[in-house]
Parts: C-alpha cells; sequence; structure tokens
C-alpha cells in the first residue's frame, strides 16, 4: 500500500496469448525492486485478455495460468484473468502490484485457500493481505450465486490470515453481463443489481468504522463473477479515510430511482453500490488515494452528454474534486499535495472505437503514462467511460 509500486506492462512483441505474456513477464523480471528481481516481491497481478468467445476465454485462460505456472515456479502470487480487451488489438497486457525498494516488511509469504494463492505482507505493526482470481468457475450459472461464492472465498483467505470483510480496503468486481435484464418470475433482473445484493449480505458480516472499501465494479466479456481485493490489519500508525466527493452523491447513498430492476421478495429494498468514492491511507506526513469509481455522474444523474470526450472531461473533473487539497481539509487531512501525477490509471471504455479519444484526454488532462485502456461495459447504460487510479499524498499535521 504505502511501498508499493504500480506496474503497468505492455507487450512489444510476441505472438498470440502465450507469446505476448511471455514478454510482458520478461519486462516484469527486469523491473528493479532496490537490487531485487520484481518477481519475488509481487503482491498481485491481473492480466486483460482479447477472447472471441467463451470457448477461446476458456482455452486462453488455461494457457496464461500454465505460463505464470511455469515463471513463478514456487510462489505463484494472487492472480486473476479477465476478460476486457486490451487496446491496439494487444491479446493481453499485464498489470503487476510489487513491493517497492523503500518498503520495509518483515516478510512476504505465499498461501493458498481452496487452491487459490494469495500474498500476505507483515510489518511490525501491521498486515496486509491480497487476494485475487476469486471466481466460482463453472460451478454457478447465475449471478447471485456466483458472487456468494466468490464472496466466500475471499472470506476464508481473510479469516485463514485472521482478519474479516471489515479489514477491506480496496475491491474489484468483474461481472459478466453487467447490464443485462432477465426474468425470474415476475421480477426483472439485473446482474449488476444481482452482484450489489450479494455484496450487501456479505458487507453485514462486518463492520467498517472507516467507510466501505474503494471499489470498482465493471462488465467482463465472459468469466462470470471474479472478484480482487486488498485488506489492512488495524494498525495506530496509520490513517483510514473515507472520501466523498462534493460532486456526486456517495454510492452507497443512491436512492432506489437510480437502482435497476425489480427488489427481490426477500429484500426491503435494492443494495445501493456499497463503495466508497475514494479511500486516503496515510502515514508520517505520506499517504495515498485510491480511486474509485469516478465517470460522468453529477449528483446521482447520468451526464446527458452522449460524447465520450465530454464524460471524461467530467470524470476527470470528479477525480480533481475529489483529490482537492481543500476536500482533504474538511477530513482534517491538512496541508495535504496530491501528486500532479497519478501513479497507475486504468480506463474502461464502452466503445472500443473511443479509446483513442479517451486516452488522449486522459494524457492531455492527467499527464499520466502508467496506464492501461481496456473494452468493457460500465456500470450504466448511458455511461460511456470509467476510470481509476492511485495518488500519491504527502501531508502534514494530519488530526
Amino acid at each position: 500500500m504505502f511501498d508499493a509500486a504500480y506496474i503497468s506492462l505492455h507487450p512489444s512483441s510476441g505472438r498470440g496469448v502465450n507469446g505476448q505474456l511471455r514478454d510482458c513477464l520478461e519486462q516484469l523480471a527486469a523491473a528493479d525492486c532496490g537490487g531485487r528481481s520484481a518477481t519475488g516481491r509481487i503482491l498481485k497481478l491481473s492480466l486483460f485478455i482479447h477472447s472471441r468467445g467463451t470457448s477461446d476465454f476458456l482455452e486462453k485462460r488455461r494457457r496464461v495460468k500454465a505460463v505464470l505456472k511455469k515463471f513463478f515456479k514456487g510462489h505463484l502470487p494472487p492472480a486473476s484473468v479477465i476478460a476486457q480487451s486490451p487496446e491496439e488489438g494487444r491479446e493481453v497486457v499485464l498489470y503487476a502490484e510489487a513491493l517497492s525498494p523503500e518498503a520495509r516488511e518483515e516478510s512476504l509469504r505465499y498461501g493458498l485457500h481452496s487452491g487459490l494463492p494469495y500474498c500476505a505482507v507483515r510489518y511490525r505493526d501491521y498486515q496486509e493481505l491480497f487476494g485475487a482470481g476469486l471466481t466460482a468457475g463453472s460451478r454457478f450459472k447465475d449471478t447471485p450465486g456466483q458472487s456468494a461464492e466468490a464472496f466466500r472465498l475471499m472470506a476464508g483467505i481473510l479469516s485463514s490470515e485472521k482478519m474479516s470483510v471489515g479489514n477491506v480496503i480496496r475491491q474489484w468486481n468483474y461481472i459478466e453481463g453487467l447490464l443485462r435484464l432477465r426474468r425470474s418470475g415476475s421480477l426483472k433482473r439485473q446482474n449488476y443489481q444481482d452482484f450489489n445484493d450479494a455484496r450487501r449480505r456479505f458487507y453485514d458480516q462486518g463492520r467498517f468504522p472507516a467507510g466501505y472499501p474503494a471499489a470498482t465494479g465493471i462488465g467482463q466479456a465472459r468469466g462470470g463473477v471474479l472478484v480482487e481485493f486488498q485488506a489492512l490489519s488495524p494498525s495506530g500508525k496509520f490513517r483510514e479515510v473515507a472520501l466523498s466527493n462534493p460532486l456526486q452523491v456517495d454510492a452507497h447513498r443512491y436512492s432506489q430511482d437510480v437502482l435497476v430492476g425489480d427488489r427481490t421478495g426477500g429484500d426491503r429494498v435494492k443494495a445501493p453500490p456499497l463503495f466508497e468514492r475514494g479511500k486516503f491511507l496515510g502515514r508520517d506526513g505520506a499517504g495515498i488515494i485510491f480511486v474509485s469509481g469516478p465517470a460522468a455522474v453529477r449528483g446521482e444523474a447520468t451526464s446527458p452528454d452522449d460524447d465520450v470526450e465530454a464524460q471524461t472531461r467530467m470524470t476527470i473533473d470528479n477525480i480533481r474534486s475529489l483529490i482537492s487539497e481543500s476536500n482533504l481539509s474538511r477530513y482534517g487531512i491538512e496541508n495535504a499535495r496530491p501528486a500532479e501525477q497519478l501513479s497507475y490509471l486504468r480506463a474502461y471504455v464502452k466503445r472500443r472505437a473511443d479509446i483513442p479519444a479517451v486516452k488522449s484526454a486522459c494524457r492531455r488532462l492527467l499527464g499520466v503514462e502508467a496506464s492501461h485502456f481496456l473494452t468493457a461495459d460500465v456500470c450504466r447504460d448511458d455511461l460511456l467511460v470509467e476510470l481509476e487510479g492511485v495518488v500519491p499524498v504527502r501531508t502534514r499535521n494530519s488530526k
């Protein structure tokens, strides 16, 4: 978290998914982490692949996992294979989080739960935990069952390291057919709403004194429901603050009017998306902000512009409002100096043809280079782009 390096890799050579992935892994091996190879200090991997159908996705996922297993030998880190097409016709791109050269960890350990690798990093007075690839596979056909199974796996990993759901600070949720509507008896149900209802039931098992996790809820072309997470044990050495954006209603406070579909018979209301727009974590005059879920929404209404450049500009304005010094001061984070550039940016773009326009706007207005631009469905029919990122912050005199 405080000592993480965010590594965005694109293949420069190689044929097919195997060749392009090997090229990315060679770049990863060459990355320097304080005189040590980054490959032995990986916290989490996310691999975004292009697929041409379900069978193609399953075969590529199998091949990707085989390449990773061979490359990492006996210390496979947590990894997700996500069906979101990269830009410029690539078969695969790779995102990695690794411990930076400045990290002062006491241990980095890879464990297994239900066959899934996870990573635990122990510091003197707290622990971080990373999980990825949490998916039901083919065991459940519907979104409620797939979501519940992903959360069951998350709970198991957390419990194995003596943590709970209330320790989760960052979460990624990839949902096949995100906006798909279906009939369930007399009810109209949406996959994203089914996921949100399942998340609420899972979160009801915990307490969130510092707010919900920062989170991304986004579509993927195939693969059902897949979840990644990052958790942090409590410590008096750092401060955790949930951030609201003055320009937007908190997602977890959305009215029933903007939630799609009917509530189920057992639920009093439809669950809103339980996540924070941002999460600040700070210590010793330094910190980071996880920026999650910004899109072209003001209040709780979507921008009326069916124009990806206009929506991208509004989304970036929302990021600037969220991380501004004036907004941080509302939470007692005084004399904050957010970095001019994000450490990492990821853009989810609904229409593949819009990626060049989104990329141009992000680089012009945010100046960010470490980035991925992916084709993915966004959580509302009329939203064309969603961004996420990490912002370093220097602070003084935080209360």
